[in-house]
């Protein structure tokens, strides 16, 4: 289990606007000066979920959030999340686990990722680049970036707080709640011997590919541990909900299995989810994925 420690999204939510501009006047307006960090009185490893809010690049030039980036620091593994529009990514891009280093070089290892003016609130990550041709950063030179606890956009706060909370339950709308995707059918016959082929099929399946459904009263999370989708999701009884534009019809296999009726021009499928009954999070089982 990979354990995250999360501030309270009730208050510490702050909606986060998305700066990445295309024009260079859009550009120019997101340089700022460097924040001014105090430095904390006590200094702790990051654990949790830390907003990108800026960066110096190559030109040693403050950038303000030019992502929408998110380091999840854990005891265990660190990742990174990164949001554009309603898709995101989850990535494995940092070896080590963040704990505090300072900002004197490593005598061993001189190009060391440093950690320092860091804890539960905020954290600077100092890293050296190799990265030709990028916008932002340099090719063999360092890169600073200032991370901060309790900060989402909106797309992100969905997302964080539907992955890491604990798995909800509504016995007046059954769809809410984690689902795990089993496979598809193309067509209804036989449903007890196609499931025994699908629960044999997704046990083959990589684990990093493994797909899960979060429903929550106002959206749909579509995720596998390397990303994906965020979307309004709408309900019309319990047999058919509309999730972005697309409405789906639904039939209930037992209480804790439906079908989803899918429609690909004159074909139709069958997508299976099952019912997640272990009430961790689901980013636990993302993110386990990783640990090794």
């Amino acid at each position: 289990m990979v354990a995250v420690c999360l501030m309270p999204f009730a208050t510490c939510m702050a909606q986060e606007e998305n700066l990445s501009g295309s024009t260079l006047q859009e550009k120019t307006s997101q340089l700022q000066t460097v924040p001014n960090l105090k430095v904390p009185e006590i200094l702790e490893n990051p654990r949790g979920v830390y907003k990108l809010i800026g960066l110096l690049d190559k030109y040693d030039t403050f950038i303000k959030e030019p992502f929408d980036q998110y380091k999840i620091c854990t005891d265990s593994v660190t990742l990174m999340m990164s949001f554009t529009g309603n898709r995101f990514r989850l990535t494995r891009t940092d070896s080590s686990i963040f704990n505090y280093t300072g900002e004197a070089p490593d005598p061993q290892d001189s190009t060391a990722t440093r950690i320092y003016d860091c804890n539960r609130e905020r954290f600077t990550l100092k890293w050296w680049s190799t990265t030709p041709g990028h916008l932002y950063f340099p090719n063999k030179g360092w890169c600073t970036e200032y991370y901060e606890a309790g900060k989402y956009s909106e797309a992100s706060r969905i997302v964080f707080e539907s992955l890491m909370s604990p798995c909800q339950s509504d016995k007046n709308n059954p769809f809410i709640g984690a689902w795990r995707v089993v496979g598809m059918m193309d067509e209804m016959r036989n449903v007890k011997k196609e499931l025994e082929r699908l629960h044999e099929e997704d046990g083959k399946r990589n684990a990093a590919y493994k797909g899960y459904h979060i429903l929550t009263p106002t959206h749909f999370i579509n995720t596998t541990a390397t990303g994906g989708t965020v979307h309004t999701v709408t309900y019309h009884g319990k047999k058919q909900l509309t999730i972005g534009p697309t409405a789906y019809k639904i039939t209930w296999l037992t209480k804790n299995r439906v079908a989803i009726e899918i429609h690909e021009g004159f074909r139709t499928d069958y997508e299976i989810w099952e019912r997640i009954l272990d009430p961790r999070p689901v980013f636990d089982q993302l993110a386990s994925v990783y640990v090794y």
